[in-house]
């Protein structure tokens, strides 16, 4: 008998440090699932197309500022005192005194018509204060279907051509400069 209340004793024990350990990997995951709420998050899509606007949307709760920059290349370069994905010729798209932001950046085909099929890279730091002081941290990265990727670049494309409405304006100008019934 005191041998099964021992076994029992050692099973109920090992399931309570059982307990503990999901408890303490349960409390793990949900301060990662509230850091990363309250982390700054660029939402950008995969590609851009010359003589559009590429939409970036930037969400930083309690931040004072974010700035985007871009740049034609990667590196390591500095902005505030924190590193980014860019190189040293970065270029500033936009800036908002709000913890929510909107940038547009339109990619001007006689600018941009030689990052055909290239990509171009971004980088937002964000503005924070804590104890007086600013605090300057990058951002994440999702894509415009709002999944974490941390992808910094954007493929820049040409603008797609319409065929089908050029062929069917050239099918109805054609027949009568030629003296063709028209087909439709």
């Amino acid at each position: 008998m005191r041998l099964h209340i021992l076994v029992l004793l050692i099973l109920i024990n090992a399931w309570s440090l059982e307990l503990k350990a999901v408890n303490s990997s349960f409390y793990t995951l949900k301060n990662m699932l509230n850091s990363r709420q309250n982390e700054a998050k660029v939402y950008l899509p995969s590609t851009g197309q010359i003589g559009q606007a590429i939409k970036v949307l930037v969400v930083a709760p309690n931040a004072k500022k974010i700035t985007l920059l871009a740049s034609e290349e990667q590196g390591q370069a500095l902005y505030q005192s924190e590193k980014t994905r860019l190189a040293q010729n970065y270029f500033i798209v936009g800036e908002s005194q709000s913890d929510k932001a909107n940038f547009e950046m339109k990619l001007d085909p006689e600018k941009y018509q030689k990052l055909k099929n290239k990509n171009l890279f971004f980088e937002a730091i964000v503005t924070y204060v804590d104890s007086d002081k600013d605090v300057f941290k990058t951002a994440s990265f999702y894509g415009s279907n709002a999944a974490f990727s941390n992808y910094n670049a954007v493929r820049v494309v040409e603008a797609a051509k319409d065929h089908a409405s050029a062929a069917a304006m050239a099918r109805s100008f054609i027949p009568g400069l030629t003296g063709q019934q028209q087909r439709f």
